[in-house]
């Protein structure tokens, strides 16, 4: 009696109807938007942009950021399993033709951008943003291998790639203007063989 009553307690508990609601919610966006989980993406754009979105909290930053893309791009999303219906429903709302893969939080963000790498990488695109949600929570108490905390490296990464208008127009004729070039990216943050190992 005891134990049945903390097992339907546990079943029917707040935490249980939370967790069927976004269930359902999930397999609703799922339903809702299959075209945008397909295998195979259309080219509709010369620029796209791989966006692995592990902490949807951030949405609104990242938003923010893309916005200072001056020109049309495609978006490649990877999400998590578990992953925010309402901050999806808003990507989608800003962004419908998204191609969206559910993965693993494996291999942190690289293991999502070799998942759509090769489905991309002969589609003729003129640039390639690759981008996540980046959090680095093991650098919050400043012992990682950067000084700075997550927040801070993050901001920095996403203002010298996507501050401005401006700055993406730089970045973007660099590419045009040398054909040699073959990637852009915050100078602090390259890592050499030679310090990295």
């Amino acid at each position: 009696p005891q134990s049945v009553a903390a097992a339907t307690d546990m079943i029917g508990g707040p935490a249980f109807w939370r967790n069927l609601g976004l269930r359902l919610e999930r397999r609703r966006i799922l339903r809702e938007f299959s075209p945008n989980f397909a295998f195979g993406c259309a080219k509709n754009a010369d620029i796209a942009v791989i966006l692995h979105l592990f902490y949807f909290d951030l949405w609104q930053e990242i938003q923010a950021y893309l916005a200072n893309i001056p020109k049309k791009f495609d978006l490649y999303l990877s999400i998590p399993p578990d992953f925010s219906p309402v901050v999806l429903c808003d990507l989608l709302a800003r962004y419908p033709r998204a191609a969206i893969r559910i993965v693993e939080n494996r291999g942190r963000d690289i293991a999502p951008f070799l998942l759509w790498l090769p489905e991309i990488c002969d589609s003729g695109y003129t640039a390639i943003c690759k981008l996540h949600s980046k959090k680095s929570p093991h650098l919050a108490d400043g012992r990682g291998w950067r000084p700075e905390s997550g927040e801070t490296w993050r901001n920095q990464l996403y203002e010298e790639l996507l501050g401005s208008p401006r700055q993406v127009e730089r970045i973007l004729a660099a590419f045009a203007r040398d054909d040699r070039l073959g990637m852009a990216g915050p100078t602090a943050n390259w890592l050499f063989q030679i310090t990295y190992g």
